[in-house]
This record gives C-alpha cells, sequence and structure tokens, in this order.
C-alpha cells in the first residue's frame, strides 16, 4: 500500500508508521524519502524491466482502507482532520509488454468502482467536477409495463 496524507506532525507519524500504515512483522516500510535514496521510484515509472501499476479508488467511491486510515489516526492523535489518499501498487518483475500490460489493467481495474493512477501523482486533494442535474422523471409510479 501507499499512502498520501496530510496533518501529521514528525512525532505523530512515527507512531503511526508501525501501527497504522503497516505491520512490521510481515511488511517493509520506506517512507517516500527513502524510497527516492533507494532510487525505487524509477521502477515505479514505467522502468521497462519492473513495470508497476498503481490502483486506487475513483474519486467519491468509499474507500475502506481510506476510512480505516484515517479512523486509526483520529484515534491516535485526537485529531479527525486527517486527509489520506491510499494506493495498491503491484511492481512486476521481468519485461512485460504493453499489450500485457493492458491485459492486467483490465483485469485487475474494475472501472466502476477502481482507476489507475501514476506514481508521480502526489496531489492529495483534487478539484473535482460537479456531479451533473439528477432527471427528475414526472408520473413514473403512473405508469404501467408497456
Amino acid at each position: 500500500m501507499r499512502y498520501l496524507v496530510d496533518g501529521l506532525t514528525d512525532e505523530e507519524y512515527k507512531t503511526a508508521l508501525p501501527t497504522v500504515f503497516g505491520e512490521l512483522p510481515v511488511e517493509n516500510l520506506m517512507s517516500h524519502t527513502e524510497v527516492v535514496d533507494k532510487k525505487i521510484e524509477q521502477n515505479y515509472n514505467g522502468h521497462k524491466s519492473n513495470p508497476s501499476l498503481n490502483i486506487e479508488s475513483l474519486p467519491g467511491q468509499y474507500d475502506d482502507v481510506v476510512d480505516a486510515t484515517q479512523q486509526c489516526l483520529m484515534l491516535q492523535t485526537g485529531n479527525q482532520n486527517h486527509n489520506v489518499r491510499a494506493f495498491t501498487t503491484i511492481t512486476f518483475h521481468g519485461n512485460i509488454s504493453e499489450e500485457d500490460m493492458a491485459k492486467v489493467k483490465k483485469y485487475l481495474i474494475n472501472p466502476v468502482d477502481k482507476q489507475h493512477t501514476e506514481f508521480s501523482d502526489k496531489t492529495l486533494l483534487r478539484d473535482l467536477p460537479s456531479p451533473e442535474n439528477v432527471k427528475i422523471l414526472d408520473g413514473f409510479t403512473d405508469l404501467d409495463k408497456e
């Protein structure tokens, strides 16, 4: 998982890292600085030998990971004003053709609730378009089967 979060002090971040953002016995945790220092980000930016896929919920779609992260941060910090985005990042080892990657994306990403996001996207709050007006169908309950 990859998270973008705001509103944490350095101390709150250090406390939340092993308890909210991962499980130390089963996961390797890295901050953005560590990722950049180890040049791991190159692999996530479409490097041919290790392509990757970043998946997140569509804007406005309920995301249980984001919700749980916000609730845990609220319990730890006492502050409920944390903005969170969560991504599932999958890195493939070896060469994968663009055709095969398109097939993987189609299989893994349900366009009803998920989207592909670039690794370089670090925007926490996004401007969303206003939804269209909902059409009202007058007399719907009076219609017959024909």
